[in-house]
């Protein structure tokens, strides 16, 4: 699967998107989306890198090799969680702060109705 990524973070930096084990929680600190998911047969999380711009939009397309939508590596239904940075966890702690700024769930596109 190839994952095409933007950010509009309203800032310049590096960020870092990845998909957690559990869907979209409630937690102001991210704990409840659960510690990365791991495709079988993989050993590292899915991750892409995006640089944004001075106007705060990056943009990047990533292939992630055993990961598809549906089925045993399916990711529908699974949150993702944008990080800001290259370094640090990738997991989060209940209470300790963290580097996730923004989270949402992966879906299927749905045709805009007017």
């Amino acid at each position: 699967m190839t994952a095409a990524v933007t950010v509009w973070a309203g800032r310049s930096g590096v960020w870092r998107v990845v998909i957690p084990s559990s869907g979209a929680g409630t937690s102001p600190t991210g704990f409840a989306a659960g510690p990365p998911w791991i495709a079988p047969g993989s050993t590292e999380p899915p991750t892409v890198r995006v640089v944004t711009n001075e106007g705060g939009i990056g943009n990047a397309s990533v292939r992630l090799p055993g990961v598809t939508i549906d089925g045993a590596n399916g990711i529908r239904g699974k949150s993702v969680v944008v990080h800001f940075g290259t370094t640090g966890s990738l997991d989060a702690q209940p209470g300790i702060a963290n580097d996730r700024v923004a989270c949402g769930i992966i879906e299927t596109n749905k045709p805009l109705s007017f």
